[in-house]
C-alpha cells in the first residue's frame, strides 16, 4: 500500500483532518494520463497516445493504454477522493473516446463513462468538473493542421 511505501507520511484521512474547517480540498485526473484503454471501444489514437509512444518521451515509459485503469477502477479512485476529504474532483474528457471520428457523431460508450462517474462523484457528494480539452486531440485532426485550423475549433464547438 501506499502507507507501506512511505511509513513516515500522513494517509489521506490525516491529511483530510488537518484542514477540517479550513479549505476545500480539490484533486484532478487527466483522461490521457488515467483511464487506460487507450484503444477500446472505438477510441481513436490521440496526439498523447502518438506522443507517448516515442522512445524516451515519457521517463518511465508509461503508456497510455494501461493508463492508471480509472476506467476499470474510478469507484475506487472516488472512494481515494472522498478518504482525502475532496469537496470536488476535475476530470478531462477525452475527445477521442467521445467522438472517435473527429468528423463523425458521437459515441454514446463513450459518454455513459463519464455519465456513470459524475454519478459516482455526486453520490460521494463530491462536486465533479469537467475540462473539455487536455491533451487529447485526435491525431486526424492535428495532421490537418491541429489548433491552428479553424475547423478543429467547429469541430470541438
Amino acid at each position: 500500500t501506499p502507507r507501506d511505501a512511505a511509513p513516515d507520511r500522513p494517509t489521506p484521512t490525516e491529511l483530510a483532518g488537518l484542514l477540517a474547517g479550513g479549505p476545500r480540498i480539490g484533486v484532478s485526473t487527466s483522461a490521457t494520463k488515467v483511464e487506460g484503454r487507450a484503444h477500446e471501444g472505438g477510441r481513436t489514437e490521440s496526439v498523447w497516445d502518438a506522443f507517448a509512444r516515442r522512445p524516451g518521451a515519457v521517463a518511465d515509459g508509461s503508456d497510455p493504454e494501461r493508463g492508471a485503469r480509472h476506467m476499470e477502477r474510478y469507484r475506487e479512485d472516488v472512494a481515494l477522493a472522498t478518504e482525502l476529504g475532496a469537496d470536488v474532483l476535475s476530470f478531462s474528457l477525452s475527445w477521442s473516446r467521445i467522438q472517435p471520428e473527429a468528423r463523425g457523431g458521437l459515441r454514446r460508450e463513450g459518454i455513459a463513462f463519464y455519465d456513470e462517474l459524475v454519478d459516482a462523484l455526486l453520490a460521494a457528494g463530491i462536486r465533479p468538473r469537467a475540462a473539455l480539452h487536455d491533451h487529447d486531440l485526435p491525431v486526424e485532426l492535428q495532421d490537418r493542421g491541429g489548433w491552428l485550423h479553424r475547423d478543429t475549433a467547429l469541430r470541438f464547438g
